[in-house]
């Protein structure tokens, strides 16, 4: 089911998404806004996922892990390549 906002858009922004849109929306300012919404969406997840991995950078277990994991990983980093 769709959920439907009636939005008052300045008739400038409008214009400049009929101007700079994707050709397809070019002419449909409505799914033009849903396009953008989405498009931010996105952008915060991968903000989110950032700042996550930041975080987990300075995680103190997560780094005694992964020197742990370096200690035993280097004899395996060739494995199976031979000629290197």
């Amino acid at each position: 089911m769709k959920t439907i906002f009636v939005v008052r858009l300045p008739k400038a922004l409008v214009a400049e998404v009929r101007r700079l849109g994707p050709r397809r929306l070019r002419g449909l300012p409505a799914q033009a806004v849903a396009w953008a919404l989405e498009r931010w969406v996105d952008r915060r997840r991968e903000e989110r996922v950032d700042r996550e991995m930041e975080e987990m950078g300075k995680d103190p277990q997560v780094l005694a892990e992964c020197r742990r994991i370096n200690q035993e990983g280097p004899g395996t980093d060739r494995d199976g390549q031979k000629g290197l």
